[in-house]
């Protein structure tokens, strides 16, 4: 019985180790062709892998020129803010320091340019700030310092350009160009960074009013007894084209009542 359980182990040995041989090694150089193809499937998973990574990294490329597009959109419309801000907070020391000089009699109101805004509840005209041209200006430059301002205080820095005089009957009167800026490209950088004419500061009866009153208003300046134009046409991206919540700002011209 010990002889045949003895037969019996021995020839399980040697059919383990001749499949062992015919399944690992290669007859010829003794490579183990198990070993080469679990390489060769390694190599192929790494492959896909790389693949997969190179995806990835197209997608991260793509996005990260549409982060960097932003930041620097960011970047500018935040230096613009800051503009903005000082330019404001510089017209404020100023009708501050005027203001001062009213009440104690020391300057002539009439001689002051007023910046006029609207209450979007009553839709009343009132002053908001005083301010005065410098005294070496002509009206040319007055009219381009007027635009600045009332960019920079109401609307955001969008353009209010100067185009040109226009002589109506002995009239002086001041063509205005409402511009968009061109460096706003994205639809999402226009609603967080800033705003357009045509579809913020034209658009709802309440804006519309407000836009048309500061632009009307400001321009023609009835109280001042200075060099000043007889009238202002206002005129988007170079042309006169209505829209409904402005009234009839792009449709006429404005003149001035008071006699100098």
């Amino acid at each position: 019985m010990k002889k045949l359980i003895i037969v019996m182990l021995a020839c399980m040995l040697i059919l383990v180790g001749c499949k062992g041989e015919e399944k690992v090694e290669d007859k010829d150089t003794g490579i183990d062709k198990t070993a080469i193809d679990k390489l060769d499937k390694e190599i192929s998973e790494q492959e896909i892998y790389i693949q997969e990574l190179e995806a990835k990294i197209d997608v991260a490329t793509v996005l990260n020129e549409d982060y960097e597009k932003r930041l620097e959109s960011a970047e500018y419309h935040f230096g613009k803010l800051e503009d903005r801000t000082e330019f404001k907070t510089e017209i404020l020391r100023q009708n501050k320091a005027l203001m001062d000089k009213l009440l104690k009699g020391k300057v002539d109101a009439k001689s002051l340019i007023r910046l006029y805004t609207m209450d979007i509840d009553s839709f009343d005209i009132y002053v908001d700030s005083y301010m005065e041209f410098e005294k070496d200006m002509n009206v040319e430059q007055k009219v381009k310092y007027m635009c600045e301002v009332v960019s920079k205080y109401y609307f955001n820095g969008l353009k209010v350009e100067f185009s040109r005089f226009e002589d109506l009957e002995g009239q002086v009167v001041a063509v205005i160009n409402l511009g968009e800026l061109e460096d706003l490209e994205n639809s999402e950088i226009v609603l967080q960074y800033g705003d357009t004419w045509k579809s913020g500061y034209f658009q709802g009866s309440t804006g519309g009013s407000f836009t048309a009153s500061v632009l009307v208003n400001n321009f023609l300046q009835e109280n001042y007894s200075g060099e000043w134009i007889d009238g202002v046409k206002f005129n988007y991206e170079n042309h006169e084209t209505g829209f409904q919540h402005i009234g009839d700002l792009l449709d006429r011209i404005f003149f001035r009542t008071m006699n100098k």
